[in-house]
């Protein structure tokens, strides 16, 4: 991660996650907070209090021990209190008192005890899950569809609350018409993944005002255009009557959300649980990070400050997931000339479930002539090279033969046939999970006259490193003719990278190396010597070949002094009341690209806070005031880093800073005392 630093001041903009298929996008903010007091009593999850289960009480996470191997990468069903935080108060100069998200967040079960006349005692106990939420994919399965109802029917708990058995419009018309297909889990669901938030490793006395504050942002949903796009929602009961407790508590459409935690003595008080619907399946992500007001004795400060955890992303796959595959084989390895070769594809679905509109890329290199095609599954079309594959259930595969003949001219070159799979439905598939979705295979016909490039090795990189760093070794290429070469790269992700006539990859000026972001990175590098195989000029690529870099994970990340960071200027901390502060976004560390963000500004006003819209995205510069004495927040958030010609800058860390002011009243004017 390019870190921005572990202090609570600046929030990582990058979750630590390793499922490289994920964008990341987030509002941040930050604030300084100082170190140095002594360290207050342990909080009560440490002392043992019985709403944690004893030999529990330990997070994972920043400055606390290493989360355990998950036993899988899709968890589908329990009671979770994912959006978990904890307090971390050493007074280590490197980690100082921070709040944190909890990376290995509980499995959460919960029992109630007593009558109705004794009242009911309602207990929730936590237990090891095993998650880390850096390389697991949270499933809503398939049979979590339904069928949105008109009418609500409700069931009662065992304390006489109301809660839906059955979703209808009457009382949840924002989740759409009666009719529409949901995918909804209710917070009463044992059977399905149940997400909830907790602040259970907080002690009783850790707030000076307020509840804990969980902001939730959606950064992906399924979806091409506004009008296509997913929604996901977190929302309350209706009160069974007339809908008055109901409230939606966030929208993926909307700018963010607030879930409010409190902490006390209360066992129930600590976990919040809420419904969640999804209106399309697919893929969404979401970003979360909490905010409190801790007292003075945890701060170790007199001074009292809003503290802000790190962002963490999570990423939820709605409906179908299934894990596709390809291979490419050759019969012969090394034709000869004017000789037909048969490129064997096989695409396969590890699932759990089907996919539904599977394609593979596979296209022949220059130097093969294509001849026939054989599959029972799809059809391929030789002029694109794409294989329509369709259905794929789960644990089947399809096979795709084509027949090709090898060129007189290909004689000394490598030849790389390539195959790339893709299910282009609205079920994403476990690709950059599992890392086989690409493969190649590698042909070498006779020589000839001019003996062209072969490839030899590839290379690691450290993440954190800066633009120009190089990755690793050259992946040189051999000519035996002693030819100068070319070398470019293509791909997705080429814009993060540059290579020089020596097959040197390095970090361009708009690449951000972050492990926790992206660990793999696949590149197409091609080679040409400029020259057929008779000698004569020509710019074809003599050889392409698919490559991959990948990140080695810095575990301890030091604070990175140039890493790109957002300022507030002027930083002032009171103002008379009726006068205009314009605040200024200042940005430092960026890349030398010719980048473009967008800027998010907000005010926090008590416990509302309130975005000033799409109309300030591009301004660097927000005027605030308020006319009355009071206290407000001031947010900024960098995102949406594009390059000079508008493509997103692949996991650009997202820059967040706060500033807290304090409106005064105005002085009065003093009147003068009448002469005498």
């Amino acid at each position: 991660m390019m870190s921005l630093t572990r202090q609570l001041t600046i929030m990582k903009g990058m979750a630590r996650l390793r499922v490289p298929l994920l964008a990341m996008l987030a509002l941040a903010a930050a604030l300084m907070v100082a170190t140095g007091l002594a360290p207050p009593l342990p909080s009560a999850a440490q002392s043992g209090d019985t709403y944690v289960t004893a030999g529990n009480t330990t997070p994972c996470g920043p400055g606390a021990a290493d989360p355990p191997a998950n036993p899988a990468a899709v968890i589908n069903s329990g009671h979770f209190a994912l959006f978990d935080v904890y307090w971390d108060n050493t007074n280590d100069a490197t980690s100082g008192k921070t709040l944190n998200n909890n990376l290995c967040p509980p499995a959460v079960t919960n029992s109630r005890a007593g009558d109705e006349e004794e009242g009911i005692t309602e207990t929730f106990t936590r237990a090891a899950s095993n998650i880390d939420i850096r390389e697991t994919l949270f499933h809503i399965p398939t049979s979590t569809e339904v069928t949105f109802a008109a009418t609500t029917v409700n069931g009662t708990d065992d304390e006489g609350n109301f809660y839906p058995t059955t979703f209808g419009a009457d009382q949840y018309d924002f989740l759409g018409n009666a009719g529409d297909k949901l995918w909804i889990v209710s917070s009463h669901d044992e059977e399905h993944l149940n997400p909830g938030f907790s602040t259970a490793l907080l002690p009783d006395d850790f707030l000076e005002e307020g509840n804990v504050q969980f902001e939730i942002e959606a950064v992906r949903v399924p979806g091409t255009t506004v009008a296509d796009r997913g929604v996901a929602y977190a929302f309350d009961n209706a009160d069974g009557n007339n809908n008055t407790s109901r409230e939606v508590r966030w929208r993926s459409d909307a700018p963010h959300g607030l879930i409010d935690v409190p902490v006390g003595n209360s066992n129930t008080k600590r976990y919040k649980h809420l419904h969640w619907a999804f209106t399309k399946p697919g893929i969404y992500q979401i970003q979360v990070h909490a905010r409190a007001t801790p007292t003075a004795d945890y701060l170790g400060r007199k001074q009292i400050v809003t503290v802000t955890s790190e962002v963490q992303l999570y990423t939820f796959q709605v409906g179908e997931l299934a894990d596709l595959g390809v291979t490419v084989t050759a019969d012969n390895a090394t034709p000869a000339t004017g000789s037909n070769v048969v490129i064997t594809y096989t695409a396969a679905n590890s699932g759990p479930d089907a996919a539904g509109a599977v394609k593979v890329s596979a296209r022949l290199p220059s130097g093969l002539t294509y001849v026939s095609a054989t599959t029972a599954n799809g059809s391929y079309a030789s002029a694109t090279g794409e294989w329509t594959v369709g259905s794929l259930a789960s644990g089947a595969s399809a096979t795709l033969a084509v027949t090709a003949t090898v060129g007189s001219s290909a004689a000394g070159d490598t030849l790389t046939p390539t195959a790339y799979i893709r299910d282009t439905g609205d079920h994403p598939d476990l690709d950059a999970l599992i890392g086989n979705n690409h493969a190649t295979a590698t042909l070498r016909p006779g020589a000839g006259a001019n003996s062209n490039p072969q490839f030899r090795v590839v290379r690691s990189i450290s993440e954190n490193v800066d633009a120009g760093a190089p990755a690793g070794a050259p992946v040189a290429a051999a000519d035996a003719d002693g030819d100068s070469l070319s070398y470019t790269l293509s791909g997705i992700h080429s814009d993060s990278f540059t290579v020089d006539n020596q097959g040197q990859i390095a970090v361009s000026e708009c690449g951000v190396m972050d492990y926790e972001a992206r660990a793999v990175y696949p590149l197409t590098l091609s080679v040409r010597d400029n020259k057929n195989s008779a000698g004569v000029a020509d710019t074809a690529d003599d050889a392409s070949v698919g490559v991959t870099v990948n990140l080695t994970d810095v575990v301890s990340e030091p604070t990175n002094p140039n890493a790109p960071r957002v300022t507030l200027q002027p930083a002032v901390t009171t103002m008379t009341a009726g006068e205009v502060l314009t605040l200024t976004a200042v940005l430092s560390g960026m890349p030398a690209c010719g980048m473009t963000v967008d800027h998010y500004w907000s005010e926090q006003v008590g416990e509302d806070l309130n975005s000033l819209g799409s109309d300030h995205y591009s301004k660097r510069s927000a005027e605030f005031g308020s006319l009355s004495p009071g206290t407000r927040v001031y947010w900024i958030a960098i995102r949406n880093a594009r390059d000079s010609v508008g493509r997103p800058i692949a996991n650009f860390p997202v820059l967040g800073a706060s500033l807290r002011v304090t409106w005064v009243a105005a002085t009065p004017t003093p009147t003068p005392t009448p002469s005498q």
